[in-house]
């Protein structure tokens, strides 16, 4: 909606622009003197002779400014802001990630491309938690329940050989010892104190039976040393009980069999269920919470339907803001084909949509701008995770930054010191052999050198003095450069000290580096943005033509 405006605000000032120059008797002289005399004072040349294929100031600078806005303002997908965040939080974290993206755009885009992988990983690894659950439940169903002892390993189950392999593989990857056990349901909500609840609290995600009757089924706990210790005592009426109403539940929430998808893995990242502690917010649930109630088949995923409804944009809108940005760069394409002067201002809007087409496949799965959390009910703190780390400013900058997170810290364990997510969270362990931080910083600095490539476009342009020219050329060098340097210390120090245990170093080796590096790289971006609006004030005369389309379309 903020995009549709916008880019109708400015189409329409393109428009009033358009009808001040057809009532003129001189046609483009008296509005372009008009618009560039706020710039400079200097005169300016007769550029335009034919109305029907020149364009004024105006149209150039809000041509760009739309592109950009397309770019850095519906391309970024923040996170989900906490339940107690003020408005005047959220602005503030929303202009955050803006002017980070103005500056740093290919820093943004690692931390997209970060977020991209390990929701790959999550979605897989939610999946297969979910089918197993499934599966052994069934199976226990269709099997009417029996066996008079269950051995992990299948061998006195008394079930058939496709369950026994799938109790001998749950033993094999130990699952068992992560709280998947036949009572698994029973156990957790009994250990957290989750009781039943109405079915309101259900739709929000967390599967808890309603009836007076089942409150007496889930405070007993049905497991004694033999299940312990890895053999299934043969299920008791009160655990087919449960199983029933979780099973009916779930059918009339129309969830039955619904998948844990990569939007599902993303909603996760970005702070999409949030744990409520006697009705009051607490922390987001990290990936081993949410883990944990998939084994114990008290959660299941909100539906695609649902997601959408919270996503305030769609694939169309995406669509609509790609199909403006690839726009803009076929109009810089058919410019340089017909040798007509592109201005600063537009390469660097064309350096954008480099960045923009990356984040928008990084994020394309993404719900976008999401304002409230699902609620997840409780009565006592999910200890899933054994660490408490604060995430600290430096963990803070080196996330905006893009740079690998301290080895060893699982930064998803930290969440439970936060009342949201932090701005720039992308849930991406940093520890020994996590290689997630590293391939991301890899295809984000790699995009980054496209980036500044594109800047040396400009290289042989017309500037308004020789200071600008050298500094433009200079900057443009900068910003091509310092990627490499970053990626090969994070490939050799990086990769090394991920297989040799020596996470602390590694990291503080990156962060020096990434530090460095930014003493050079914001003032050369800086001065670009400050560059490409200050050659404004003398462009050649073919900058003010426009593309004649039929000469570029073959006809005879």
């Amino acid at each position: 909606m903020a995009l549709a405006f916008l880019l109708g605000f400015f189409a329409l000032a393109q428009a009033c622009v358009a009808r001040t120059i057809s009532n003129d008797t001189q046609p483009a002289l008296p509005i372009l003197d008009t618009v560039v005399s706020i710039i400079s004072s200097g005169p300016l040349p007769n550029t335009c002779k034919d109305i029907d294929n020149c364009r004024t100031l105006v149209d150039i600078i809000t041509s760009c400014m739309g592109t950009i806005f397309a770019c850095i303002w519906v391309a970024v997908h923040r996170n989900i802001p906490g339940p107690r965040q003020s408005y005047i939080s959220i602005q503030l974290q929303s202009l955050k990630v803006v002017s980070t993206a103005v500056i740093m755009p290919e820093w943004v885009l690692a931390w997209a491309v970060r977020q991209f992988l390990q929701a790959r990983v999550y979605a897989r690894s939610l999946e297969r938690i979910r089918v197993r659950a499934a599966a052994y439940e069934l199976r226990m169903r269709e099997e009417n329940w029996r066996g008079p002892g269950i051995e992990t390993d299948g061998s006195r189950a008394g079930l058939p050989g496709s369950a026994a392999n799938e109790v001998s593989e749950i033993t094999r990857t130990n699952v068992l010892d992560l709280g998947y056990r036949e009572h698994h349901a029973i156990e957790y909500m009994d250990m957290h104190e989750i009781r039943p609840q109405n079915m309101g609290a259900s739709r929000e995600g967390l599967v808890q039976p309603t009836t007076d009757s089942v409150t007496d089924i889930l405070q007993k706990d049905p497991l004694d040393s033999r299940s312990r210790e890895g053999v299934f005592d043969a299920p008791t009426e009160q655990d087919k009980k449960t199983y029933e109403l979780l099973f009916e539940l779930e059918r009339k929430l129309g969830r039955a069999g619904e998948p844990w998808t990569l939007k599902h893995a993303f909603f996760i990242i970005s702070g999409g269920f949030h744990y409520y502690l006697n009705g009051q917010p607490t922390y987001p649930l990290s990936i081993e919470d949410i883990q944990e109630l998939v084994r114990s088949r008290s959660l299941i995923p909100p539906t695609l339907d649902e997601l959408k409804d919270k996503s305030k944009g769609d694939g169309t809108s995406k669509t609509i803001a790609i199909f403006q940005t690839m726009w803009f760069i076929v109009q810089c394409i058919a410019r340089n084909i017909e040798n007509l002067a592109i201005t600063n201002l537009e390469v660097m809007t064309l350096a954008y949509t480099v960045i923009t087409l990356a984040m928008y496949i990084a994020w394309w799965h993404k719900p976008l701008n999401v304002s409230c959390a699902i609620r997840v009910q409780g009565h006592k703190p999910l200890n899933t995770t054994e660490h408490q780390e604060v995430y600290n400013w430096q963990q803070s900058i080196k996330g905006a930054a893009g740079a690998p997170q301290d080895w060893h810290i699982p930064v998803g364990a930290q969440l439970d010191r936060h009342d949201r997510v932090p701005t720039f969270w992308s849930s991406a362990y940093s520890h020994k052999g996590n290689k997630i931080p590293l391939y991301a910083d890899i295809a984000a600095l790699s995009v980054a050198m496209v980036f500044g490539a594109v800047h040396c476009a400009a290289w042989e342009y017309a500037f308004p003095s020789l200071a600008e020219q050298t500094m433009w050329r200079v900057s443009a060098v900068i910003i091509a450069a310092v990627p490499v340097p970053m990626v090969i210390t994070f490939v050799a120090f990086s990769r090394y000290f991920v297989e040799y245990d020596q996470g602390f170093l590694s990291g503080r080796i990156s962060f020096i580096a990434m530090c460095l590096a930014a003493l050079l790289y914001i003032p050369a971006r800086t001065l670009l943005l400050v560059l490409s609006f200050s050659t404004l004030r003398d462009l050649p005369l073919s900058a003010y033509q426009t593309v004649n389309w039929i000469s570029l379309i073959p006809h005879v």
